[in-house]
């Protein structure tokens, strides 16, 4: 029996375009009726006609019918060809939430630069030899980025799809993983990559995630990632993220079952190892973190947030919860006595260039600390001197950021109450209410530092 599979309207519109495509396709089938969503009763009915075919936006897998193995599926394209049907073309819906929602692919926009990605010396050197051998025309083959969590596998990722000037598209695994038909997604995603005629990168996260549940579509998602690679039809870098390779190739000595050929040279050209950044690399990144807390700071622009205040009955277009929001109160009693001003008479009144920049400064100075970097990260790495590794900094990437906010934080609500404000004191506080994860995981960690061995350390 004849199942044709597909959302594009038209073809229940007109039943002789589904007839045309499947001559076309497969001149031997021969078909006089179609049935529009076809019920249980439908389908019985149908199993007793010749040359009828049912036409459902449903596999046949979603019926309870007792031979669904009876039925010969043909999925029927889209107008055009298009990736989206020809009504969501009418409403003009984005091509990217319908290939999110029908496919669990994600077009990840970002707007980082290069100037953004501090640190990873090492990484960027790998970076850029891949550069080379895209502009000469060599297929970069596959990634595969290991390392603990927060050590900036993601940020690697976006960095990556900038430097080569490649879409970026998550694959998300666990959405496949539960997927009822997740044989026949796979397939569509195939298809999807076919159309788009882009460069892009396949971005698959925590791929260890997908073995072990089903192993016999692992095999088979495995053979997909291996004609991306082979395959000139596909302009696709297949970029592979795991935080614990033992999953996937195995360990006999914990009795974990695995597939070391899973991460041959073939598969994956080139194999880095993202561990915990040097007290270098640390430094570089906490510049970058304290010098974007300073502009955000600098950012503020204090005449719109007034003139805002003046025109709209005295509401502060912020929040209590802003940093700003007191201090801007502060502001205001000194506008109180020339509420019928306008903002151009009230600026001069005020003298408001001149107290502007004065409160700017004042601002700064109460929420911004600066702080030596150098003597931080060597307090840091005294105040958890149990780490035997000292060419690493005791915390990921992931965790400098955080940082440097409760550095500034803590200054910040010093100052206000009156209290020490010195280098020392702050660095002992932040420190001891922030546990790294190289310590809190412990042996998860060292697990999985075990395996850096096999890889390009960055």
């Amino acid at each position: 029996m004849i199942w044709l599979y597909t959302n594009e309207p038209k073809y229940y519109q007109n039943h002789d375009e589904a007839i045309t495509y499947i001559k076309k396709l497969h001149p031997t089938i021969n078909i006089n009726q179609i049935i529009n969503h076809p019920t249980i009763k439908d389908i019985q009915d149908a199993s007793k006609q010749i040359n009828t075919a049912l036409l459902s936006p449903l596999l046949p897998s979603n019926f309870n019918y007792p031979d669904r193995g009876y039925f010969n599926v043909i999925e029927l394209p889209n107008y055009n060809n298009s990736f989206l049907t020809s009504e969501q073309q009418e409403l003009e819906i984005s091509q990217d939430l319908i290939i999110k929602e029908e496919l669990g692919l994600e077009v990840i926009t970002t707007n980082l630069k290069e100037e953004d990605f501090a640190g990873a010396l090492e990484l960027k050197q790998e970076i850029s030899k891949l550069i080379n051998m895209q502009k000469i025309g060599e297929k970069i083959t596959g990634i595969l980025l290991v390392g603990p969590p927060g050590t900036g596998k993601t940020f690697s990722a976006e960095y990556l799809s900038v430097r080569l000037n490649r879409i970026l598209i998550d694959f998300n695994i666990a959405k496949l993983m539960s997927s009822q038909n997740r044989f026949y997604m796979l397939e569509k995603i195939q298809n999807y990559f076919k159309k788009i005629n882009q460069k892009a990168i396949l971005w698959i996260d925590e791929l260890e995630k997908a073995k072990g549940q089903d192993e016999q579509f692992f095999g088979r998602l495995l053979t997909f990632l291996n004609e991306l690679n082979t395959n000139s039809d596909f302009d696709v870098i297949i970029l592979a993220t795991a935080n614990n390779i033992e999953k996937l190739i195995g360990n006999p000595e914990k009795n974990i079952d695995g597939n070391p050929e899973l991460i041959r040279d073939g598969r994956f050209m080139l194999k880095i190892y993202k561990g915990f950044p040097s007290p270098e690399n640390a430094e570089i990144v906490m510049k970058l973190y304290q010098n974007k807390w300073k502009k955000s700071l600098e950012n503020y622009n204090f005449p719109t947030i007034l003139s805002t205040y003046l025109n709209n009955n005295n509401l502060l277009p912020i929040t209590p919860q802003d940093e700003i929001y007191n201090y801007v109160k502060t502001l205001i009693p000194k506008m109180q006595k020339h509420k019928n001003l306008n903002l151009k008479q009230l600026i001069s009144k005020l003298q408001f260039d001149i107290s502007y920049c004065s409160a700017r400064d004042a601002f700064i100075e109460d929420y911004y600390f600066n702080y030596n970097i150098k003597t931080f990260i060597f307090t840091a790495s005294n105040h958890y001197s149990s780490t035997k590794d000292n060419s690493k900094f005791i915390y990921v990437e992931a965790e400098l950021k955080e940082l440097n906010n409760k550095l500034h934080r803590e200054y910040s609500y010093r100052k206000k109450t009156n209290q020490s404000i010195s280098e020392e004191d702050i660095f002992k506080t932040v420190l001891e209410a922030s546990i790294p994860l190289k310590k809190s995981l412990g042996k998860q960690i060292q697990t999985i530092e075990a395996q850096k061995e096999m890889f390009v350390q960055c």
